[in-house]
């Protein structure tokens, strides 16, 4: 079933029945409006907010005087007549066996050699690919015989989620205000080198907060440790970007202590840092990933959960003969959401739209900066691709601009939203993660009505 609900497990030649690979197929959202009866190209406004901008690469989501809504429906169901017919229109019931295990190879080529991903499953969104990915790794040191091995180490300002331990890892307060983390779930200092915690400055520090995370495994116990878990950039905590080196010597010292490394890929996979995938950016092989959003740009619900070719053949070939995996969701392997992730992972492919990230990206970074670095309150631009940030700050104490936090960046937000576009406050930080589709011409619009957002709030 493409909704397997338990992953049966043996020793020898056994696979996981879910974590599968496959072939793809196509669906193009320019045919797709045509077929809706608008004329192409459409007037645009940019659409930077995380849940827009960073979920629909493609851009279909900053369509203007559009039924965007009527749109999404009107491609789920012919992403869902895809998933249950042969292209040549016969029906084949079958088919709707094996798209979830083509959708899995479709990724397998896509993921860079040396990461050693292979194996997929296939869930709902993000949060509940975190979860399963921390049932993996608990289940992995079971295994090899260390069951002990249970807590889970995640950074300072990380979002992974909001189900009981994708929010127990993340580590913003205002998802705590009604449940404490769970106390197997230990926070470590982030590589945020403006409002360094540790009070160190980069790169002088020699990566401090890695040095941190050493003290911590210490502290807690190595024998007592299942996985780290990162985004390659932080997201939600302000789009903050790793320094140089960083990633790789949170390996090393995984590596050292036998703890496995979880990326959670959600906002930076299939394009947004101008790679497909933030390890490709930043050049480190996890051992688990977790993938949303760009997936399927947003317009049918999915989740994935990447294992390495190590990890899974450890389980694969020391876990009990016929011990089942639970950890099935009613919709695990959805066919018509893996169809949907070949149609917008076959867009994603021809019109080069990792390659427009990087390159459009690098301008948006460009202009940010001649529009802003002088500004009396700009505290830092960041950012990496099509995924940047601006935090506001007052000179010499870094305290927030405004009257209470996140005031300032929330007043600039809503006259920018005013003026037809929509960024997001994240914090005391600005997030602006346009479409993979971007232009220049966009991106001088974008910048154009922050500047005059800014200037609105000074007076």
């Amino acid at each position: 079933s493409s909704t397997q609900s338990s992953i049966a497990l043996s020793s020898g030649e056994a696979e996981f029945n879910g974590v599968v690979r496959g072939s793809g197929i196509g669906l193009g959202y320019q045919s797709l409006l045509r077929d809706l009866g608008h004329n192409l190209p459409v007037r645009v406004w940019t659409d930077s907010s995380a849940a827009i901008g960073v979920c629909s690469r493609q851009g279909l989501g900053k369509l203007r005087r559009l039924d965007t809504h009527t749109l999404w429906a009107q491609q789920a169901l012919r992403a869902k007549r895809l998933s249950l017919c042969k292209i040549d229109g016969e029906a084949n019931p079958a088919d709707l066996l094996t798209k979830h295990s083509q959708t899995a190879e479709r990724l397998a080529k896509l993921m860079p050699a040396e990461s050693g991903l292979d194996r997929f499953l296939f869930t709902t969104g993000g949060s509940d690919a975190n979860e399963t990915n921390f049932r993996i790794a608990h289940l992995y040191h079971a295994a090899r015989g260390e069951p002990g091995r249970r807590k889970i180490l995640s950074r300072a300002h990380a979002y992974h989620g909001t189900t009981r331990w994708a929010a127990s890892a993340t580590r913003l307060p205002a998802y705590h205000i009604f449940a404490e983390p769970d106390p197997l779930y230990v926070e470590v200092p982030a590589p945020y080198c403006y409002r360094c915690e540790l009070d160190k400055e980069c790169p002088s520090c020699d990566l401090a907060c890695v040095d941190s995370l050493e003290e911590t495994i210490q502290r807690e116990g190595a024998e007592t440790i299942a996985a780290i878990i990162a985004e390659p950039v932080l997201g939600t905590g302000g789009i903050i970007p790793p320094p140089d080196g960083y990633f790789q010597k949170v390996r090393e010292t995984c590596d050292r202590h036998g703890i496995l490394l979880i990326l959670d890929e959600v906002i930076t996979g299939f394009g947004r840092t101008g790679r497909w995938f933030g390890m490709e950016t930043y050049d480190v092989r996890p051992d688990l990933a977790s993938f949303a959003k760009g997936i399927t740009s947003g317009y049918q619900p999915l989740g994935a959960v990447g294992l390495s070719q190590s990890v899974y053949e450890n389980i694969r070939d020391r876990s009990p003969r016929g011990l089942p995996f639970m950890v099935g969701l009613t919709y695990n392997n959805h066919a018509a959401s893996c169809a949907a992730a070949h149609a917008n992972l076959d867009i994603v492919e021809r019109e080069g739209l990792v390659d427009n990230s990087a390159q459009v990206g690098s301008y948006l970074l460009e202009q940010l900066h001649n529009a802003f670095d002088d500004h009396p309150f700009t505290g830092e631009i960041r950012g990496v691709g099509l995924m940047t940030g601006i935090e506001w700050a007052r000179p010499g104490d870094k305290k927030p601009v405004g009257p209470k936090p996140m005031a300032y960046p929330a007043a600039i937000c809503s006259e920018a939203r005013r003026r037809g576009l929509i960024v997001r406050t994240l914090w005391e930080t600005i997030g602006v993660s346009p479409p993979l589709c971007s232009t220049r011409e966009d991106i001088d619009e974008i910048v154009g009505i922050l500047v005059e957002s800014v200037k609105a709030v000074a007076t």
